[in-house]
């Protein structure tokens, strides 16, 4: 039988949770400061596309029902054309919260400055630095700059979606539910592509791995074994 092929191809690397956070801290430190980072940590914890937390709406956000509806819009059709939900996680939740009251006291305050403008020219979670009144495209030099002094070369705006999935494999979630969520048509590509496991999780995983079922008592009778046998010598 011929040996298959064996694929070379490694693991996309993903951030550590320790990592994410330094990163989401250089990123508070430039120039988009409080909006990129808003955006980094609603990337990690819903895995949504970069395009699609872009696009994202302050109406979009049920804080009561505790879910973020993505759905098709002008410019953004989606990659599958089909809206769906994700729910707000606890620690998520808190960051959203309080980043809407500092996008609001932002254009309260524009609004004073240019009281010929509505007093919210727009509903996009994530609006322009450098033009408020637009909503963001990209953070591309902003991203670059907390990459590097983060000291984490290979951070892309993707890396934050594989940190969602990954976390997700890792913590024994449905693969089915996880598609759902990223918006996959099925749990095929979460289970041969996205689930990324860390080598802390793998190393873990590999100390649950046994060959004998029960060694450990057997080693435990066998050394009880060993003394009863010389206490009967000895007495």
């Amino acid at each position: 039988v011929k040996n298959l092929r064996e694929s070379t191809k490694i693991d996309h690397w993903i951030p550590t949770p320790e990592e994410l956070a330094r990163f989401a801290s250089e990123a508070e430190k430039t120039y988009s400061g409080p909006v990129l980072a808003a955006w980094i940590w609603t990337m990690a914890y819903t895995g949504m596309r970069p395009s699609e937390a872009l696009f994202l709406e302050w109406q979009d956000i049920d804080f009561d029902a505790g879910r973020i509806l993505i759905k098709p819009k002008p410019g953004n059709p989606l990659k599958t054309g089909k809206a769906r939900y994700v729910e707000i996680h606890s620690e998520l939740k808190p960051k959203l919260l309080a980043w809407r009251e500092a996008w609001e006291q932002t254009f309260e305050q524009r609004a004073r400055r240019h009281p010929d403008e509505p007093e919210q020219p727009h509903r996009w979670v994530f609006y322009n630095p450098h033009g408020q009144k637009r909503r963001a495209i990209s953070f591309l030099r902003c991203f670059q700059q907390a990459r590097k002094n983060s000291g984490l070369p290979k951070m892309t705006p993707y890396s934050l979606r594989h940190f969602f999935i990954s976390y997700c494999v890792m913590n024994g979630i449905a693969s089915l539910t996880i598609a759902r969520w990223v918006g996959h048509n099925s749990s095929k590509m979460i289970e041969q592509v996205y689930g990324h496991l860390t080598p802390d999780y793998r190393a873990e995983q590999m100390m649950r791995f046994r060959i004998y079922k029960d060694d450990g008592r057997k080693q435990e009778r066998a050394e009880a074994g060993e003394g009863r046998w010389v206490a009967g010598a000895m007495g």
